[in-house]
């Protein structure tokens, strides 16, 4: 339920991205989540409170919520809306919120078709590099990875890249490596530091180091190896995400940000990080301890891990440790470019380890085997691209 509280919020706040919108559309024509849906808008409306401009505004949280849902039906112009008329008419937005998504899915959105799991194959190396120019590169997914110095790119076995950069003492230019769902990739950098770039993620990163201290920006998952310092002056090494800013000097950690896991998770394997949540104080860490950060707190929450097994996705392998079936299914659903739409499903813990180089309908049976669910997997067709949908059930 929370993934789906959270696309929710994401819709009132006109946050949600397009790929959210077609996801939180999705699950209401599931019929799955109708009840909790009227829980929400219950909630929404009896918290809402007009401020001073409410009485002038042409649009009431109900027209905003119900032109996002629709994606622009007509909306009312002129009309003085008060709190009673708007609670009044909750009884009504609920049934009208579904009917809307339901018409939506059935006048508007491509057939979906059941399709053969066993035809989805695992995710594999493949990123793209955006450099400060704008250029765009397609990395080949024949390598592993890219090794960047002071000389050019290269590909993880010499390959060049590019090559003769250009050396600017004075103006550091930011780069950005990308993966998709379904994609991984490994980055050097200049200092020796590799980084492990885990499905849907990003690290954007410096042509060059300051000398005070080595920055990158993450989002998603990385594995980092923090090369230590040549000289003995200290040379820490910054990562800095949604929520949090992480200062190492050498050592081994995971990272995990993904916007909507609503947190940021740090696993240390050797030597000592520190992190800073953006309104908090610094703490460390030592080997096999976690942390996490959720979005908008300020505490960090700490305990005890096998970092060797929670950094098993860089040996190819998933790994569960009473992990809530939910984001299990999330994490899969990364890793294989598919959208796990769970519906009620019970609350189910998964333990255990299992490959992430097997088609998604041999890892899906596992899985169902172990927790007693069913699923079935279909394909929703478009001119451009294609959804792949997997739905659980009880």
């Amino acid at each position: 339920m929370e993934r789906f509280d959270y696309l929710f919020q994401r819709y009132v706040q006109k946050t949600a991205t397009p790929a959210e919108r077609l996801e939180f559309q999705s699950r209401i024509q599931s019929g799955h989540y109708d009840t909790r849906l009227k829980e929400l808008l219950a909630h929404y409306f009896q918290h809402f409170t007009p401020n001073e401009e409410w009485d002038t505004l042409p649009d009431p949280p109900l027209g905003t919520f119900l032109s996002i849902i629709s994606d622009g039906p007509e909306r009312a112009v002129g009309r003085r809306w008060t709190r009673g008329r708007v609670i009044a008419s909750i009884a009504a937005v609920i049934l009208a919120v579904i009917a809307v998504a339901l018409y939506i899915g059935m006048s508007h959105q491509p057939e979906e078709q059941t399709v053969d799991a066993s035809r989805i194959k695992p995710g594999s190396n493949h990123a793209v590099l955006e450099l400060a120019d704008g250029t765009v590169i397609d990395l080949s997914s024949q390598h592993e990875g890219v090794i960047l110095s002071d000389t050019g790119l290269f590909y993880n076995d010499g390959t060049p890249l590019i090559t003769g950069i250009p050396k600017n003492n004075n103006t550091a230019h930011t780069a950005k490596l990308s993966t998709p769902k379904g994609g991984q990739y490994r980055l050097t950098l200049p200092d020796g530091t590799t980084v492990w770039l885990n499905a849907a993620s990003s690290l954007t990163y410096p042509s060059q180091f300051e000398k005070t201290e080595r920055v990158v920006e993450l989002t998603g998952e990385a594995y980092f190896e923090v090369a230590k310092p040549v000289s003995a002056e200290p040379w820490p090494f910054v990562v800095e995400t949604a929520d949090q800013r992480l200062k190492v000097l050498g050592t081994k950690f995971n990272v995990s940000a993904y916007p909507s896991d609503g947190y940021t998770k740090t696993i240390l394997q050797e030597g000592t990080v520190e992190i800073t949540p953006n309104f908090g104080s610094p703490q460390q860490l030592i080997p096999n301890q976690q942390a996490v950060v959720f979005s908008g707190n300020n505490q960090i929450h700490v305990n005890s891990v096998d970092a060797g097994d929670a950094i098993a996705w860089i040996n190819g392998l998933f790994y569960f440790d009473n992990t809530d079936i939910e984001e299990v299914l999330q994490i899969i659903g990364r890793w294989y470019n598919v959208e796990v739409l769970a519906g009620d499903l019970p609350e189910k813990k998964l333990d255990g380890i299992l490959p992430r180089d097997v088609n998604l309908s041999d890892l899906m049976t596992m899985i169902s085997e172990t927790c007693n669910i069913e699923f079935k997997l279909t394909e929703q067709v478009d001119k451009q691209l294609k959804t792949r949908r997997i739905y659980m059930s009880y």
